[in-house]
């Protein structure tokens, strides 16, 4: 999935590309989300006290309760005893929607539980799970059962895929894509509503769920197109922010007067095509390269007329195997370039009310490959048209997964890795059997990611070519800067690794874990990683030898803010993940560069840091 945002007068533009059922329909969702405004509790209906409008939320892993501070652009269930299981205390939306797109950030203590109703009836279970194995319809971002009153039975829940929890007071992020139920003129259901995409914290959880019915703890076991969204407050502490959405309707533009030709033939071009031999011309219904007599060798030219009842932006969607090239009003939107099926060409028009003509070409001139020829057309906030048949859009060949796990001991994978979206070539990914897992860069002996679930996604390097060459991360965690945390003499951006900072390689353990080994200038150390004993932390341990009392500072963290929570824990990053320390003493917060960042000064001495990341 790639995400695309852009503000745009208060709205943001947001364009997800899903490559899910790429037959019948276009692929892509153009949508324009508005903000729910949280200065205060006007977009919601009579919201109990346990509800508020703060300024800052903030928690630690252990505890059971979450400090506010005054403002704006938090909702927070200030939740007490005195609210649980009392349904008044849930809160419900001004908004009612059917189709929506909704997103936003949300925040737990330890153990507390909480909930959002889709039209008050289907719930996505908001819950600490924390450091849970498999996990269950009651965990992080499960589908909540339905139930049967007479016997007490849970029935139909939907366990998340993975467990992709982040710890207790850390922001966290979920996305959820849902479908209303829709009904005939006289009521009766025709279509169950359906969850075709739920995202925790970057993972993808759930994907095409169909609901039978509501889930326990509905509002009404009524099924209806339009209600508000509701969000539980009886049974614990939870704060939200950024919350936004797209309200998702049909439209129509039928498609008239389209005809097609075919040309036989090898070319290499359009410009090839242009002086050939017509082969056949007729009038088609659909755009379909089965029109073709020889699928591979071919050239087909489609024309037609959309009619477009409301003026707005749209987008065209143009996939093929081969080269494709799309004009709209005589005016090319699409210039002529070889993809394939998964990568398609997208092209944003604004079209008035009326006909508009469009010309859509094919060429291809391979075997090797399958062949498809499709276009879409999708309006903002509305459910793609497609101006292909089905048999013109055939899915994809898929791709097999091919990953590296662990079992009794670590794995060590050397790798190409994406990283802030640069290459990085020199990298090692480890893997621990406790399922907490790091990628390390030898060049800049800098911490570059960490994660939790799964290894290594390495099928773009072992797959076919491996054209790509990198391998991925395949569960949930933080990105991390990506910095040498020595710096001497100063807080330079970053080391020289050609001169100044020399790689000399790394030992492994007896328990097969590695120490990378450095020399800065005079200065040399060591770095080594283990996971905490309770799995939910990723030790880092520093050693330092300095002979000629050089004056350095050793930086444990970096982000736009850190903040210290007591005790020797610090929030980094707005709260993206927690630092703790045995000696809060011995470091201060400084700035650097538009940063914040966490270093110890060191008493020109030999020197080791013990530190623990926690997300």
């Amino acid at each position: 999935m790639a995400i695309y945002k852009q503000k745009n007068k208060g709205i943001v533009l947001l364009c997800l590309f899903l490559f899910v059922g790429m037959g019948s329909s276009a692929q892509t969702a153009f949508y324009e989300l508005s903000t729910l405004s949280l200065n205060n509790l006007e977009a919601f209906r009579t919201p109990s006290a346990n509800w508020q409008i703060v300024g800052e939320t903030s928690g630690s892993p252990e505890s059971k309760t979450l400090a506010s501070k005054a403002g704006s652009g938090i909702l927070f269930d200030n939740f007490s005893e005195k609210f649980l299981y009392k349904k008044e205390a849930d809160i419900y939306s001004v908004l009612e929607h059917g189709d929506i797109y909704l997103e936003f950030d949300f925040m737990l203590p330890k153990g507390s539980n909480s909930g959002i109703y889709l039209q008050s009836r289907y719930e996505v279970q908001l819950f600490d799970s924390w450091g849970a194995g498999r996990p269950k319809y009651q965990d992080a971002g499960a589908i909540y059962p339905r139930w049967i009153e007479a016997s007490k039975t849970n029935y139909e829940g939907h366990a998340p895929r993975v467990n992709a929890s982040l710890a207790p007071g850390l922001w966290q992020h979920l996305e959820i894509h849902f479908q209303a139920p829709e009904f005939d003129a006289q009521g009766r259901k025709t279509k169950s509503a359906m969850f075709s995409k739920i995202v925790l914290n970057g993972v993808t959880i759930h994907e095409n769920i169909i609901l039978q019915g509501v889930t326990r703890g509905a509002v009404s076991d009524t099924e209806v197109a339009k209600a508000p969204f509701r969000i539980q407050g009886d049974h614990g502490p939870v704060a939200f922010r950024n919350i936004k959405y797209a309200l998702l309707n049909p439209f129509e533009a039928p498609l008239k007067e389209l005809t097609y030709q075919y040309y036989e033939g090898n070319f290499e071009n359009f410009e090839a095509l242009a002086t050939a031999k017509l082969t056949r011309e007729g009038k088609a219904e659909r755009i379909d390269y089965t029109l073709a007599d020889n699928v591979n060798r071919m050239g087909l030219v489609f024309t037609g007329k959309i009619e477009i009842k409301e003026a707005a932006n749209y987008q065209w969607i143009l996939q093929r195997y081969g080269s494709g090239k799309l004009s709209v009003d005589g005016k090319e939107v699409i210039p002529s370039e070889w993809k394939w099926i998964g990568d398609p060409s997208i092209a944003t028009t604004y079209l008035g009310v009326g006909e508009h003509t469009f010309t859509v070409s094919y060429v291809k001139n391979f075997g090797w490959w399958p062949t498809a020829a499709g276009l879409s057309l999708q309006k903002t906030n509305g459910k793609p048209i497609a101006l292909h048949t089905r048999a013109s859009m055939p899915d994809p060949r898929p791709t097999p997964l091919i990953a590296v796990g662990t079992k009794q001991e670590p794995s060590l994978l050397r790798c190409f890795f994406q990283h802030l979206k640069k290459k990085k070539t020199h990298v090692i990914m480890v893997g621990d059997p406790s399922s907490t897992h790091y990628a390390y860069d030898l060049n800049q002996g800098a911490l570059l990611q960490v994660w939790r679930g799964e290894f290594a996604n390495v099928t773009d390097m072992w797959h076919e070519r491996g054209e790509p060459q990198t391998a991925s991360a395949m569960g949930v965690g933080v990105v991390l800067p990506g910095r040498c945390p020595l710096a001497i003499d100063g807080l330079p951006d970053t080391l020289d690794q050609q001169t100044d900072l020399k790689y000399l390689g790394y030992q492994l353990s007896a328990e097969r874990y590695p120490t990378f080994k450095y020399q800065y200038r005079s200065v040399g150390f060591t770095e080594s990683f283990k996971v905490a004993t309770t799995g939910q932390a990723l030790e880092r341990i520093t050693s330092i030898k300095n002979p000629e009392g050089k004056k350095f500072s050793y930086r444990l963290a970096q982000g736009t803010e850190i903040s210290s929570m007591g005790n020797g824990l610090y929030a980094v990053d707005g709260q993206r993940y927690f630092i703790r320390v045995a000696d809060p003493a011995n470091y201060k917060i400084v700035s650097n560069n538009g940063q914040k960042e966490l270093i110890f000064e060191s008493a020109q001495t030999d020197l080791k840091v013990s530190s623990s990341l926690i997300f």
